[in-house]
C-alpha cells in the first residue's frame, strides 16, 4: 500500500478561493506584504506624528492605524494590477517576472481590466481621501525617464499628508515638507536597490530606472538618499518637538538598520538586493515605534477619549 495521497495546497489565502481566481490573487499580490508595507508606512508615520502632536488616545490611534493599513492594502493591490497591465510585454522579457499572470497568458487584458474595476469599486467604497490615478501614471515613467523611483516616492509620500490632515484637521507646511522629503528619499533608496535586480534585462528592454542611470555609482547614490532620509527625520523630529524615544529608537534604530543594510548589500547579487528591499520594509516599524513610544511614555496619553 502506498502512503497518503499528496495534496496540492496553495496556502493562505489562496486555499479560501476557487483555483480559477488564483491568478487574480497573484495579480493583486495578496501575499506580497512587503510592497503593501511600503505604501502603509508613510500613513503610519503621518498618523503617529499627528498622534504625538494632538495626544490622540491609544484606542483611536490603533483603530486609525488599522484603517490606514486597509487603505494601503487596497491601493497596493490595485496598483500592482495597473503596473502589470502596462508592463505585460516588458515582464515577458524579464526572467524574474515572465511567469506573472498577464505575460504568461493566465489572465487576459480584458479580464485584468474588469478585475481592476472591481478593486477600484472597493477602493471608492472604502477610501475617501486617496486618488489612485497618480499610481496609474507610474508604470509609464520607466518608458521615457530614468527617474520612476522619484515619482513613486512622490506619490507614496502623500500618505503622510492624508494621515496628518485626517487626524489633526490642519496643515503644518514645514513638518509635512520635511517628512515628505524623508519619505521620498527613502523610497528612491529602496526602490533603486530593488531595480538593481533587473538592470540587465531593463537595459535590453529599453526600460529606465535610477539603477540603470547611475550604473557603477548606484551604491553612493542610494547611500546619499539614505543620509538625506535620516537628516530630514531629525529635522522633522525637531519641528514636532519629539521626545527622547524618537531620537533613541526612530533615529538611532534607523541609522543602525541602514548601516547594517549597506554593509551586506551587493547590488550585483539579486538575492542581496531582494534582502535589502525586505529590510527596508521592516525599517518602517522602527520609525513608527519611536514616535509611538514618545506618544505613550513621554506624553502619557490616555487609553480612550474622556469625551
Amino acid at each position: 500500500m502506498g502512503g497518503p495521497a499528496k495534496t496540492n495546497n496553495p496556502g493562505f489565502p489562496f486555499g479560501l478561493f476557487p483555483s480559477a481566481l488564483h491568478p487574480y490573487l497573484e495579480l493583486s499580490r495578496v501575499r506580497k506584504l512587503t510592497g503593501k508595507a511600503f505604501i502603509f508606512w508613510p500613513f503610519a508615520w503621518g498618523l503617529s506624528m499627528a498622534a504625538y502632536r494632538t495626544g490622540l488616545p491609544l484606542q483611536t490611534y490603533v483603530t486609525d492605524m488599522l484603517r490606514f493599513f486597509c487603505v494601503a492594502y487596497i491601493v497596493h493591490s490595485s496598483c500592482c494590477t495597473i503596473n502589470d497591465m502596462f508592463d505585460r510585454d516588458v515582464d515577458a522579457g524579464v526572467e524574474r517576472t515572465k511567469d506573472r499572470p498577464l505575460p504568461s497568458g493566465r489572465v487576459s487584458m480584458f479580464a485584468a481590466f474588469i478585475h481592476l474595476l472591481f478593486q477600484y469599486g472597493i477602493g471608492i467604497w472604502f477610501i475617501k481621501s486617496m486618488d489612485e490615478t497618480a499610481f496609474f501614471i507610474y508604470p509609464l515613467f520607466k518608458r521615457f525617464t530614468n527617474w520612476p523611483q522619484a515619482y513613486l516616492g512622490f506619490v507614496i509620500s502623500f500618505g503622510l499628508i492624508v494621515a496628518w490632515v485626517d487626524t489633526t484637521h490642519s496643515i503644518d507646511p514645514k513638518l509635512l515638507a520635511a517628512m515628505f522629503v524623508a519619505s521620498t528619499c527613502w523610497t528612491i533608496q529602496y526602490d533603486t536597490i530593488y531595480a538593481c535586480q533587473d538592470r540587465e534585462d531593463d537595459v535590453k528592454m529599453g526600460v529606465g530606472s535610477t539603477a540603470v542611470l547611475f550604473g557603477n555609482c548606484v551604491v553612493p547614490f542610494v547611500q546619499v538618499n539614505a543620509l538625506i532620509f535620516v537628516a530630514f527625520l531629525i529635522y522633522a523630529g525637531n519641528l514636532n518637538n519629539q521626545g527622547v524615544w524618537y531620537y533613541l529608537v526612530t533615529i538611532g534604530g534607523t541609522t543602525v538598520s541602514l548601516l547594517r543594510q549597506f554593509s551586506m548589500l551587493d547590488v550585483k547579487d539579486a538575492s542581496s538586493c531582494a534582502n535589502a528591499f525586505k529590510q527596508n520594509a521592516q525599517l518602517g516599524w522602527i520609525v513608527t515605534l519611536g514616535i509611538a513610544l514618545d506618544c505613550y511614555f513621554t506624553l502619557q496619553v490616555p487609553l480612550t477619549s474622556s469625551a
